[in-house]
């Protein structure tokens, strides 16, 4: 209990002198995280880097509160809080430079592979814009031409629907006559 008091003492004294108090509780699908645990658990597996390189962050949700369900939005609301709250502290700790670290983890994110782009050996694709055998339907990108570009098509409602409907037109009605010893008030 005295090393999980002594950790949020020196948290919060780290992140105002960080510039970057913590004035709330910290949550993650609206529930407060516990940092303490959150810190322990990432240095229990290697560290930011190591947890970062090994994707696991989601794994972690159960550790940071027993609240939260395992998810890659959740590991990845996990991330953002280490990173704003508790990285700087494991830098001092691992004298390890903060911007290097983000800057590793900024480099993972980038080295995601495009969905259908299954081996980088494979040969760049063509100049010539044109399907080729073995790719069937796929060109280069670039800038749309006239010739390729479909106009636009007005579709009708889907069977069912509700379209909006204007009332009828009225017929423009004349204007009462007067009638002598009758007044009309407009």
């Amino acid at each position: 209990m005295a090393d999980r008091r002594r950790f949020f003492e020196n948290l919060v004294l780290f992140c105002e002198q960080n510039g970057d108090p913590i004035t709330a509780p910290p949550q993650v699908s609206k529930q407060n995280i516990d940092l303490h645990r959150l810190y322990i658990a990432v240095r229990s597996k290697g560290g930011f880097m190591q947890v970062t390189k090994d994707k696991v962050w989601k794994n972690l949700c159960q550790q940071a509160s027993s609240a939260i369900t395992e998810s890659s939005a959740a590991g990845y609301q996990l991330r953002r809080h280490y990173e704003k709250y508790l990285l700087k502290m494991e830098c001092a700790e691992t004298h390890r430079s903060y911007d290097e670290m983000i800057e590793f983890a900024n480099k993972l994110k980038k080295k995601k592979k495009p969905a259908g782009d299954r081996d980088s050996t494979d040969a760049p694709p063509s100049d010539t814009g044109a399907a080729t055998p073995a790719t069937p339907g796929l060109h280069t990108p670039g800038p749309p031409s006239a010739a390729s570009t479909p106009a636009p098509q007005t579709l009708p409602p889907p069977a069912g629907a509700q379209t909006p409907q204007q009332p009828p037109p009225q017929a423009a009605q004349p204007p009462p006559t007067a009638r002598p010893g009758k007044r009309y008030v407009s």
